[in-house]
Formats: C-alpha cells, sequence, structure tokens
C-alpha cells in the first residue's frame, strides 16, 4: 500500500509509485495545468498591448471639446436654453384633416 509522506516532494512521489498514480500521469498533468497557465499568461499579455495600443488623450482636452459640443449643438429636450423646438422630424407638416396619423404597413 502506497504511504504518504509529507518530508518533501521526492519521498512523495517515490511513494505514489506502489499505490494507483504512477509519477508519469502526475509529470503529465502537471505540465498540462502549466500549459494552460502560460496560454492564460498569453492571452492576458494580447489583450493588455491591445488595450495599451488603443489612443488616448488627456482629461482636459476630453472635457474641452465635450463643453465645445454642448455648446454648439442644439438640444431640443433643453427649452430654457435652446428656446422651443422649431417642429419634429417625427411629425407630418401637412396641416389638411384627411391625413391619418398612423400608417399600418
Amino acid at each position: 500500500m502506497a504511504s504518504m509522506t509529507f518530508n518533501n516532494g521526492y519521498q512523495q512521489q517515490h511513494n505514489l509509485v506502489a499505490g494507483s498514480v504512477s509519477i508519469s500521469n502526475v509529470v503529465a498533468s502537471r505540465a498540462e495545468k502549466e500549459f494552460g497557465k502560460l496560454q492564460r499568461l498569453i492571452e492576458l499579455n494580447q489583450r493588455l498591448e491591445a488595450a495599451l495600443s488603443m489612443p488616448r488623450i488627456p482629461v482636459s482636452a476630453a472635457a474641452r471639446d465635450l463643453v465645445k459640443h454642448c455648446n454648439t449643438v442644439s438640444d431640443p429636450l433643453i427649452p430654457g436654453l435652446w428656446g422651443e423646438p422649431s417642429g419634429s422630424p417625427f411629425t407630418s407638416n401637412s396641416s389638411s384633416s384627411d391625413t391619418v396619423c398612423c400608417i399600418i404597413i
């Protein structure tokens, strides 16, 4: 019967040979785990490199562009700042009484 001793790794592996697990299976499973870890590290490194290569701008430049955009583009949802909207692009401009308000296709 295999005895488990925890003095060192070699003695533990040597004692496992007498049992149902062989050293080659233990080494193979460790190699597979290490290879899986290596693959995950390589994928993480690739994602980090892709994130690093993305173009970046300073926060001050982004804030300046945002303020410029907000000051130049009118927003119909803020009538106090931009005035009442002149018309909705979603309504019909015709004023005849025979127009249908909804068309089902």
